[in-house]
């Protein structure tokens, strides 16, 4: 990335790649109790992007990349940490009500 200054489209692959699985790791705990454990829904993130890339290996669709994997997991974890802090604040808020 540093010695061809492409420097947008790696921003773009990466940033691609967080935002992949963010969502994943926002909506899990919403649907499921068991998944508002950080490392669970990480661990499950993890699990979910290499069913990907190896998809894509097998397939010959893209490119088996372990960076993806890493970068797809960050995403994951990102997603149930905004998740955890925005239920904790809603909580926060509604128990502030009542009082």
């Amino acid at each position: 990335m540093f010695q061809s200054g492409r420097y947008t489209y790696w921003s773009g692959q990466i940033g691609g790649n967080l935002i992949m699985l963010f969502p994943l790791g926002f909506l899990l705990p919403i649907l499921s109790n068991k998944f508002k454990s950080i490392p669970l829904t990480t661990i499950t993130g993890f699990a979910f992007s290499v069913c990907i890339e190896l998809t894509q290996y097998y397939t010959g669709r893209g490119l088996f990349e372990s960076d993806d994997i890493i970068h797809n997991t960050i995403g994951a974890f990102a997603g149930c940490v905004a998740f955890a802090i925005i239920n904790s604040r809603l909580l926060t808020k509604e128990y502030d009500s009542y009082q």
